[in-house]
């Protein structure tokens, strides 16, 4: 979707906003697939707003990291568990 950078960072922000609160709620975020572009240069005006938007985004990521090596070490530390051996029903004899 290609939109003016206003409104591109709106968005931007809105899913920022997002993610954020289930990252604070300890829920799944909604993920979202399509790809914003623009194809005007960035106006120096919006300069700031962007550099606050990737402080924000790049905040979540490390978060998100940490969260997924935390993840992680649980999972290594909890003992191995293995599927119930499979038993037999029944069986059946052939004779000749």
């Amino acid at each position: 979707m290609t939109l003016a950078w206003a409104d591109l960072l709106d968005e931007l922000e809105a899913r920022v906003a997002r993610a954020e609160a289930a990252l604070a709620a300890e829920t799944t975020a909604p993920v979202e697939f399509e790809p914003l572009t623009c194809d005007a240069p960035l106006p120096p005006a919006l300069e700031d707003r962007t550099r606050s938007l990737l402080g924000r985004v790049q905040e979540l990521d490390r978060r998100c990291s940490e969260g997924a090596a935390t993840l992680r070490d649980e999972l290594r530390r909890r003992p191995r568990t293995h599927p119930p051996a499979r038993r037999a029903i029944g069986h059946f004899e052939v004779g000749a």
